[in-house]
């Protein structure tokens, strides 16, 4: 087995680990105390009030990580997007994943850091902090976009908002919608052809990089199905052997966030055109 297959069965296998029904009360508990803070103000800015640190709050409890290590985390990698300080801020981002790991070593628990920690894969403390990394980097800022383009939609389509004054929720199709349409990531998923190789009129060279756009391929008008309520057959996740190994962890998260959001603001509405 290579590296990345041992990387990988190390963070698929942690996070299967992970129950449906405990992923649901992280989430529910993150919701309920951001909500909390906002509810009797009238009005909020949803992306930086909830859907923003709602992604890191319930992957802190994921990955057993005390929030004053999810915080140093967080502004390790808002210095390195802003680019203010790169190196600071990158150092800032390491410390706090490697204290993670030795603090998940020297306490185990019950949490998907330490299971990765003991996994047969036998990563060393560097390869599973990086993999923690991996895993606050990649979800994050993708469910903090794919929980805000629900609310959106969610908040300003007449097909959803119907049924949301009728007394239903229809928040797995608005996610679907999402997913097919406005898909949190657009081009991802590099690709490295072994020779040179003729695609439609264009040359693509041996062993340089061909990045998938996730959001045209979804929206091709050649391979438009009409009505894609409960199709699922999108590259949002990707795909392959190399597609994201945490789909369902990700569904969970966002339908519960947005569930939690409108059963406790039942009359919520946009104060801006959406």
């Amino acid at each position: 087995m290579c590296s990345s297959d041992l990387f990988r069965s190390a963070i698929v296998e942690s996070l299967s680990r992970v129950h449906p029904a405990e992923l649901r009360r992280y989430v529910e508990n993150s919701a309920d105390a951001l909500i909390d803070a906002f509810a009797g103000d009238g009005e909020a800015d949803l992306i930086d009030q909830y859907t923003r640190p709602l992604p890191l709050l319930v992957l802190a409890d994921m990955l057993g990580c005390p929030r004053e290590i999810a915080m140093r985390y967080e502004r390790g990698m808002t210095g390195i997007i802003e680019g203010a300080d790169p190196e600071a801020s990158l150092a800032m981002l390491t410390k706090a994943v490697q204290d993670l790991v030795a603090l998940r070593k020297a306490n185990p628990g019950r949490d998907v850091t330490s299971w990765m920690l003991r996994h047969p894969a036998a990563l060393d403390d560097d390869e599973v902090a990086n993999q923690v990394g991996l895993l606050f980097a990649s979800g994050t800022e993708p469910l903090n976009s794919l929980l805000a383009n629900g609310l959106r939609l969610l908040l300003s389509d007449d097909r959803f908002f119907g049924g949301l004054s009728g007394g239903t929720l229809p928040v797995q199709d608005a996610l679907d919608e999402v997913l097919w349409t406005d898909p949190p990531i657009s081009n991802c998923g590099p690709t490295f052809p072994r020779r040179d190789v003729e695609f439609r009129g264009h040359r693509l060279p041996a062993h340089k990089p061909v990045i998938i756009g996730y959001t045209a391929a979804n929206t091709d008008p050649s391979r438009a199905s009409g009505d894609r309520t409960g199709n699922r057959a999108h590259l949002a996740f990707g795909g392959g052997t190399h597609s994201c190994p945490a789909k369902g962890h990700s569904r969970l998260i966002a339908a519960v966030a947005i569930e939690r959001l409108l059963d406790r603001l039942p009359e919520m509405e946009l104060a801006v055109p959406a």
